[in-house]
């Protein structure tokens, strides 16, 4: 739903097709805006970066360096920075 504006609701067929038009164009922003967020992801994924949440039972995080050695095992809490 589209609601990042104000129309005037006047009933007239200028704001009808102004409201359309801005409708499907924030539609189409949110599409490419999450084909790139959903790429990000898919990346820092294939990086080998957990994506979303705490760990599962029985993992823990460990930071890697650069070259994408093992660097050091992260205790809960603790950033990667």
């Amino acid at each position: 739903m589209y609601c990042a504006e104000q129309f005037d609701n006047d009933g007239s067929l200028v704001s009808a097709v102004l409201k359309n038009i801005k409708r499907v164009m924030a539609g189409e922003y949110s599409r490419e805006l999450s084909v790139k967020v959903f790429d990000g992801q898919c990346r820092a994924a294939k990086q080998g970066h957990w994506r979303g949440g705490p760990a599962p039972y029985g993992y823990r995080r460990q930071l890697i360096d650069g070259d994408g050695k093992p660097a050091c095992i992260l205790q809960s809490g603790e950033r990667k920075i």
